[in-house]
């Protein structure tokens, strides 16, 4: 049994550097390929205007702080998993809590250490007209 371990345990490392060979040929060929279209490399910005509408959200109204972050990032990997691509992730404005506002600073400090572990390609604040919502909007690589 625990050789089996050390193996599965070796082959993790394997994939997610193979997994990043591949994301990195896979952006050296788009390169190439807009190089000899003439057309240069689509922005983020353009690119997040293709993804779909959102498609799943998570409420995080009423919940702790360390409840929150561990459903928000439980949220995040189950969606990841069902290939999913973008979210909805409402925190509320915190208008009703006793001292300042949690859950907002709290989901995008989560957000920013999932985009650094590229679980999350990108993130923003809703927008409503009145100014910025208590949601924001997830995009998925």
């Amino acid at each position: 049994m625990t050789a089996t371990k050390t193996t599965t345990a070796q082959q993790q490392p394997k994939a997610a550097k193979f997994a990043d060979l591949i994301e990195h040929y896979l952006d050296d060929r788009l390169e190439v390929a807009a190089a000899r279209s003439g057309r240069s490399r689509p922005s983020l910005a353009q690119r997040l205007q293709s993804y779909p509408p959102v498609q799943e959200e998570l409420d995080l109204h009423g919940l702790t702080a360390e409840e929150a972050e561990k459903a928000l990032r439980r949220f995040v990997g189950h969606c990841l998993s069902l290939r999913l691509a973008t979210l909805r992730i409402i925190t509320g404005k915190g208008l009703h809590s006793p001292g300042p506002p949690v859950l907002p600073l709290l989901a995008e400090a989560a957000l920013q250490v999932l985009k650094q572990e590229k679980k999350v390609l990108a993130y923003r604040w809703e927008k409503k007209r009145s100014g910025r919502s208590g949601s924001l909007v997830v995009y998925l690589p």
